[in-house]
């Protein structure tokens, strides 16, 4: 979101051409969109070039078996320093967890970990409903495979960016929304 983006730029995403990101970005937006219809127990509208994902998806929940509790869950901070939208909080193995599922090629880990820090940061400090204590990306593949990425959360670190996209949101140096 937009810590991250002041924090860690966007990469060389200024070199990818325009269709690619808006193709990875539909993409995006229908496996969100479908795994959210399928933790809901409702249908979801099939899509042969892209149905790996869901397959990799519903093999992470085979071998993980979660428990998820919601989906898809608007996060604020009350006093507005930070914000998101938690694509799933479960449990695994007793355990609450914050999970956010990936289709990108790439593989961006600080900027995933700095992501969840963030959202279990506001679930911490605001009156959110979940205190979750893993964090978990899940990289899913177009070939129905997927990977399991564990971050360990450090408050320090996340208060430091916060602090960092604040300083220059003051400073003019980035602008806010």
């Amino acid at each position: 979101g937009r810590i991250n983006r002041a924090i860690f730029g966007t990469g060389n995403m200024n070199s990818i051409p325009t269709h690619i990101l808006e193709e990875a970005t539909k993409r995006g937006s229908w496996v969100h969109e479908s795994i959210e219809h399928i933790i809901n127990n409702e249908d979801y509208i099939d899509n042969w070039e892209w149905e790996g994902y869901i397959e990799a998806f519903n093999n992470f929940n085979k071998e993980y078996q979660p428990e998820y509790l919601v989906s898809e869950v608007p996060i604020v901070d009350d006093n507005n320093l930070a914000k998101g939208i938690v694509d799933a909080f479960c449990y695994i193995d007793n355990e609450l967890h914050i999970i956010d599922f990936k289709t990108s090629a790439s593989t961006i880990s600080h900027s995933w970990k700095m992501q969840l820090m963030i959202y279990k940061w506001i679930c911490d400090n605001n009156e959110i409903g979940y205190s979750p204590t893993k964090l978990k990306v899940i990289k899913l593949g177009k070939d129905g495979t997927f990977k399991v990425l564990y971050y360990d959360y450090s408050e320090q670190d996340t208060k430091a960016a916060i602090d960092i996209y604040q300083y220059m949101l003051k400073e003019g140096v980035i602008k806010g929304k």
